[in-house]
């Protein structure tokens, strides 16, 4: 029973592209931090109905990224930068 346990706590340490879940990859996290943050090409900043809706993933995916609270090594190198 232990096995199975640490199995499935394994697998919630599986973050960002290496989960076979995931429909973003590292380059989609960061453009959507971008677009959020610090706007489009024209300066415009995107909402995260708007991000939602071009990535086609759910706007509660699009708020733990831009706050953090997944892809958080991307999310990191994003403010690294600044």
């Amino acid at each position: 029973i232990y096995d199975n346990m640490d199995d499935l706590a394994q697998s919630r340490r599986v973050a960002g592209e290496n989960n076979h879940n995931s429909k973003l990859n590292g380059d989609e996290v960061y453009e959507i931090l971008i677009l959020y943050h610090e706007g489009d090409a024209d300066g415009e900043l995107w909402t995260i109905e708007e991000i939602a809706e071009a990535f086609e993933v759910s706007k509660g995916s699009i708020t733990d990224i831009v706050y953090g609270r997944t892809w958080k090594d991307t999310y990191d190198e994003f403010w690294g930068d600044e």
